[in-house]
């Protein structure tokens, strides 16, 4: 019997994608999604992990789209999501990754 580190759950709801390995790392990404790509409809948005981290120590990867000048996009970690605000009306999320434990 082979040893290793394997992917023990590995799964989608439609917007968030999971992988789950036998070490207990977890790594969870926003699937593509027309409405999330448009841009407004992702301003200051809360996203929920199907699997929340233990707790914030978790990296988080995102892809800001349509910044406006200046605007700027603000990340409030918690271990069963996140959430994201803008100080500007034309900046949005157009994707991101979290991986951790």
């Amino acid at each position: 019997m082979g040893g290793g580190i394997k992917i023990i759950e590995q799964n989608s709801n439609g917007a968030i994608a999971w992988r789950i390995w036998s070490n207990g790392f977890i790594e969870q990404w926003l699937t593509p999604s027309d409405t999330l790509l448009r841009g407004t409809e992702s301003m200051n948005k809360t996203f929920t992990f199907p699997k929340p981290f233990s707790d914030t120590s978790y990296a988080l990867v995102g892809v800001g789209i349509l910044v406006d000048g200046t605007g700027r996009q603000f990340v409030d970690k918690e271990a069963t999501g996140f959430r994201t605000r803008s100080d500007a009306t034309n900046t949005g999320t157009g994707g991101w990754y979290a991986c951790g434990f």
